[in-house]
């Protein structure tokens, strides 16, 4: 992410929790609609539908999706409610229904009460972490089953978290980036320990660099990406270049992820199969065109592989496994419009969603090859 983005996103958003209404469930349809409204589709197993929800906020977008089973799916993200604030909403479904969650936020009558959540992931169904930023800084919700309730985090003006890992109620981790000097940030990692949040060390202490997505194997091997941003020795020159760092029980270390010269890149989104199977996806910039970017670890190094149609600019924005044979990436393609992607073992496939005008997808996640859940909307998640 570049200075100008960071500068705009220091203006900030504020982010919400505690209080929610449940909202009556919706129907799926077959069907394409139109509106600022939140997108859901779903995964068969031969073709993407678009599933409707009716009482769902209409000016809405949904950032993120996890799933622990067939009935038990979350999706989150933030909804427009007076002129230009948002706040954070979440979806549910039991495996017949959805229900929507809306949150009024820490602080819901303040001037600037803007609110999102970025990321979801959960180890169970009563152990649900949902991440993003309220009130002008990170902000940390979990949901035990009966109620989503605000959980201390890291208390620094300007901050974002944009990933989460449940591994247990007893471990979970979640990346962003915090305000470093001036107008540089920092990578931003927490983790839980079943008892109260705490900041881990970064490999850098201070630069320009966020993590945007992190996946876990085990609670001794867990990988995050985003970006950090090198000066270019030439203006034209891309200056974003992945960031990949990997947990292995005792500390962070940076693991390189090389690309072509004279190019650059950026990743949003992470899936760990395996210890020799993880993979990562966004955007691949170079000087005439921005094609989306996936990066393969095989145990040993990463290394980017091919994606379809190369020439098109898009960005991917979230990935998921069924299996190391059944893999989906998900994200928009130029002109506003959804993008999905599937690895079958042997190669990435360009596959149809649901057509619908200027919309993006920004989450996935996998039950099982017959059940993948795909989430976005129409505007920018957060």
């Amino acid at each position: 992410m570049g200075n100008l983005a960071r500068n705009a996103r220091l203006l900030g958003l504020a982010l919400a929790v505690a209080l929610c209404v449940a909202v009556p469930a919706g129907v799926a349809s077959d069907q394409a609609f139109s509106g600022d409204a939140q997108l859901i589709e779903h995964w068969n197993g031969s073709i993407w539908k678009v599933t409707r929800i009716k009482g769902a906020p209409t000016d809405a977008d949904l950032a993120a999706v996890t799933a622990t089973s067939a009935h038990d799916v979350w999706a989150v993200g933030s909804y427009v409610w007076f002129e230009t604030d948002g706040r954070p909403y979440a979806e549910h479904f039991d495996g017949r229904s959805w229900k929507t969650f809306l949150l009024r936020g820490p602080n819901p009558n303040a001037a600037y009460s803007d609110a999102w959540f970025g990321a979801v992931s959960a180890s169970s169904p009563k152990d649900v972490w949902a991440v993003g930023r309220g009130h002008q800084r990170a902000m940390i919700e979990h949901y035990g089953g009966l109620r989503w309730r605000l959980v201390g985090g890291v208390k620094t003006d300007g901050s974002e978290l944009l990933g989460v890992a449940a591994i247990s109620p007893r471990d979970a981790w979640v990346v962003g980036w915090e305000p470093a000097r001036e107008w540089d940030s920092k990578p931003l990692i927490e983790h839980w320990n079943g008892l109260r949040w705490r900041q881990v060390r970064s490999p850098f202490p201070v630069g320009n660099d966020d993590l945007r997505a992190i996946s876990a194997i085990s609670a001794n091997d867990i990988w995050a990406v985003g970006d950090r941003e090198i000066p270019a020795y030439h203006p034209e020159l891309p200056r974003d270049r992945p960031l990949v760092l990997h947990w292995d029980g005792l500390r962070w270390r940076l693991v390189t992820c090389p690309l072509p010269a004279r190019t650059g890149g950026t990743l949003s989104g992470v899936v760990a199969i395996n210890a020799n199977d993880v993979w990562a996806v966004g955007q691949f910039e170079r000087k005439r065109h921005s094609p989306p970017l996936i990066e393969h670890w095989d145990g040993h190094s990463w290394r980017m592989v091919r994606v379809p149609r190369p020439w098109v600019s898009g960005e991917l924005t979230a990935v998921s496994a069924a299996s190391p044979t059944d893999v989906w990436a998900v994200g928009s393609r130029q002109g506003a419009k959804t993008l999905a992607e599937h690895w079958d073992g042997r190669s990435w496939t360009l596959l149809r969603t649901v057509p619908r005008a200027s919309n993006s997808l920004f989450g996935i996640a996998a039950v099982s090859a017959t059940d993948f859940w795909a989430v976005g909307g129409s505007g920018f998640p957060y």
